[in-house]
């Protein structure tokens, strides 16, 4: 290569035509257009699924029949239609904070859908509290989402809503969406200052830094304790997989994060781009080994 020019900011849109024109070698789709970007004849490579949506309950939320609501809502969410009709099954279904090709232990979580006990536990709750769930406002997939999850409180008859959250700053190296605006009472508010909209829970992205399970559990905890309100050490070096797990394990049973999805990484490439190798968790784009076919320059 003589050069390389990075464009940055594109919608997603707009990064598909341009591989579809030859205008570009290499661009991130998200994954839930992956399916339509390869049937328009885009070269997909996708990772294993190494980013997790989550729903997480702000902290100040401790009290029994907290854990009722947050109970309820985890078994009413339907993570299999999230998966096949706002991810276009470029994902999987999500119960734990680590997939089953890291962990090993991902299929002891339960990821059902439960509608009838979420709508029992839910009837059992007197008063029964109105939610709020908030999602990135820049955040197409995540407004999606949310909406889906309300829809699915609804049929279980818990009373949620879903509001956009003014973002304060960008996400960091893991990919976790910005953070809520908090105000001095310790709430949450959005989508500006002054409005009356308090959350009680909100959409969050944890990217895998390291395919090894303790190190990406150790990462997670740091990102949610401060949000959730979780207690709890990281993860010693020394840890065996048994206690990946029962760390894991223990945060899952607070019932304060609600693992959703867990999406790919998902990249679209010119007909000219060789030896391109997929990076996992925590890699950097493979450049040192690519190479252009001259054949198919433009």
């Amino acid at each position: 290569m003589d050069f390389v020019e990075i464009q940055m900011g594109r919608p997603a849109h707009d990064r598909v035509v341009d591989l579809e024109l030859n205008k570009t070698d290499l661009a991130r789709i998200p994954a839930q257009q992956a399916r339509q970007a390869a049937d328009r004849g885009v070269r997909v490579s996708a990772s294993q699924p190494n980013e997790l949506l989550a729903l997480v309950f702000l902290r100040g939320h401790s009290g029994i029949e907290s854990a009722r609501v947050r109970e309820a809502i985890a078994r009413c969410i339907d993570r299999t239609a999230i998966v096949n009709f706002i991810l276009q099954k470029e994902g999987e279904p999500a119960g734990g904070l680590l997939p089953q090709w890291s962990s090993g232990t991902a299929f002891l979580f339960r990821t059902e859908t439960d509608t009838r006990t979420a709508k029992e536990i839910w009837s059992q709750i007197s008063p029964s509290p109105k939610l709020v769930l908030g999602y990135d406002s820049a955040d197409t997939l995540e407004q999606s989402v949310a909406e889906r999850i309300v829809v699915n409180a609804k049929e279980a008859g818990i009373s949620l809503v879903s509001r956009a959250m003014t973002a304060s700053g960008k996400g960091n190296q893991y990919g976790e969406s910005p953070k809520p605006v908090e105000s001095r009472s310790g709430q949450f508010e959005g989508p500006t200052r002054g409005t009356a909209v308090l959350f009680d829970a909100r959409l969050v992205r944890l990217r895998m830094p390291s395919p090894l399970p303790r190190i990406s559990l150790s990462a997670f905890i740091d990102r949610l304790g401060p949000i959730a309100g979780i207690v709890d050490s990281p993860v010693p070096q020394s840890a065996s997989p048994e206690d990946v797990y029962y760390c894991e394990r223990g945060i899952m049973n607070s019932g304060l994060v609600v693992p959703i999805v867990w999406m790919p990484q998902v990249y679209g490439l010119s007909a000219r781009v060789r030896d391109w190798k997929q990076p996992a968790a925590g890699e950097t784009w493979p450049l040192a080994d690519v190479w252009l076919d001259s054949a198919d320059s433009h």
